[in-house]
């Protein structure tokens, strides 16, 4: 039981506020400290972020696909368009279309009534073999005694294994196309089975063949640069570079030019987002190491926030997380690393290339801190006159094991950001971990074991003061009543 104030007239609330703040004070500090650690850890947890965007980004240009990249024309996109792959190759082609790939295709009208004739007694099934593929095996397509004409054509479009598409018209029509195309796709049945062979002599067309061929598909024919060439398909490929048929050529001399050549401006765009992504984080980096630090603004504490406006907590938080990571040894080893990646030469390369200065990159003043300056005209005329060299710089491996010296930029950048995410980690842990065994995260887990106990302690102490004020409170209430009654009994004595 609390009592405030009641015979002293204190504002015992107040005093034993002010009391506690006093008390506070060490915890309040501890509490700082810990705040401070978790600034630091953040810090170095957003600076591995960038470090990881930097290596991913390092890992994808190590792979020659990076600088594969090609663009091709056709000087007749009606006739034919073109498609570059990772396996295009340059060169020209001159194409002359004579005949697209078609799929086998056959139309019929339909006898409902006899179909009712041969549809099988109830409990029983029936049986059609047909094919779309001239050496594959027949499908079976089952008919039920419910089935109707169109529910049968239903399961021949259901059918994956068959490949055929139809259209049945229930004005007394159908059409069979085969999903393939070439000379390889057919619409046929099994002329040996009864049933198929009723089916589609009666049902359908009394004109149906006795071998059952019904149809064939046709393959596309073309020359290229002179050469006679036959697909099965109207889009294939021709020496990596997808080519898709669209039409037959006007006559025997009408010609579609396609033009495979280097994409210049996408491999120029690869490196340039490479290295703007690089001076990104070195300049932050460097930034961070250089922020000023503001001793006069520790963390806020909560009693601290809630007397302070919303912009005096803006303001005030600005500076106390200002120079978290000021001076860190462990950055400025990473940041030497990065730039020490991009200044020596390349050993091991064939050709006169070596260094990036040759193709058009190179570091600015010194002022500028490391970050690194593109020529585009210089880099776009290395990519299209020494393909090879440009890839090989930022791509070639170590022929000596732990070569470093022979590594290109790409796979340096790689090896030096991997063992730096690996220092900070150790240092400040990772955001995904369920359980930070970081040098920073064991710090701040001991904060807070110290805080646990303060705070217990706190709550003693402040339980003993107001102990203290209450049994001061009953004493003068005792002492108060006592005086009255002495003061009673002596008017009493004076009559």
């Amino acid at each position: 039981m609390r009592i405030g104030g009641i015979a002293s007239g204190f504002d015992t609330e107040q005093i034993v506020k002010d009391l506690m703040r006093a008390e506070r004070m060490p915890l309040d500090r501890l509490f700082q400290s810990k705040a401070r650690a978790e600034l630091q850890r953040d810090a170095y947890r957003d600076v591995n972020n960038m470090l990881r965007r930097l290596q991913e980004k390092s890992f994808d240009m190590r792979l020659q696909g990076s600088y594969s990249a090609w663009q091709a024309t056709s000087s007749h996109e009606n006739i034919a368009t073109v498609t570059t792959t990772g396996r295009s190759q340059e060169g020209s082609f001159d194409l002359n279309v004579k005949q697209l790939a078609a799929s086998a295709s056959w139309t019929s009208t339909v006898d409902t009534t006899t179909f009712e004739t041969m549809r099988p007694a109830e409990g029983e099934t029936k049986t059609l073999r047909l094919r779309s593929e001239l050496d594959g095996d027949f499908v079976e397509i089952t008919i039920n005694a419910e089935d109707s004409l169109k529910d049968v054509f239903a399961k021949m479009n259901r059918s994956g294994d068959l490949g055929m598409q139809v259209f049945y018209d229930e004005g007394g029509g159908v059409s069979f196309r085969s999903r393939a195309t070439g000379e390889q796709s057919v619409i046929e049945f099994d002329h040996t089975d009864v049933t198929s062979h009723d089916f589609f002599n009666s049902v359908l067309s009394a004109g149906a063949p006795a071998d059952g061929h019904l149809a064939v598909g046709s393959n596309a024919e073309l020359t290229v640069n002179g050469l006679d060439i036959t697909r099965s398909g109207n889009t294939f490929e021709i020496d990596g570079t997808s080519l898709t048929l669209h039409a037959v050529s006007a006559d025997a001399a009408a010609v579609t030019t396609v033009q495979v050549q280097a994409d210049v401006d996408a491999v120029y765009d690869r490196i340039s987002e490479f290295v703007d992504l690089y001076n990104e984080v070195v300049l932050n980096i460097h930034e961070r190491l250089n922020e000023p630090v503001h001793r006069d603004f520790p963390p806020l504490t909560d009693e601290q926030r809630e007397a302070m406006s919303d912009r005096e907590v803006e303001l005030w938080e600005e500076k106390a997380h200002s120079g978290m990571l000021r001076n860190d040894r462990m950055l400025s080893s990473v940041l030497t690393n990065l730039r020490m990646a991009w200044s020596s030469p390349v050993e091991g390369m064939e050709g006169d290339v070596t260094m990036f200065s040759q193709i058009g990159i190179s570091t600015g003043s010194w002022f500028e801190r490391g970050v690194l300056h593109i020529d585009e005209g210089q880099l776009k005329g290395a990519i299209r006159d020494n393909a090879d060299a440009v890839m090989q710089l930022f791509t070639k491996s170590a022929t000596e094991e732990g070569s470093n010296s022979q590594m290109g930029i790409a796979r340096r950048l790689d090896t030096s950001l991997r063992a730096g995410m690996d220092r900070v980690t150790r240092t400040a842990g990772r955001e995904s971990s369920r359980y930070d065994q970081s040098f920073l995260g064991n710090q701040i887990r001991r904060y807070e074991e110290r805080l646990d106990a303060m705070e217990e302690r706190m709550l003693r102490v402040e339980a003993r003061y107001w102990s203290q004020f209450t049994n001061m409170e009953r004493m003068l209430s005792d002492m108060y009543a006592q005086s009255d009654w002495l003061g009673q009994q002596l008017m009493g004595m004076m009559g």
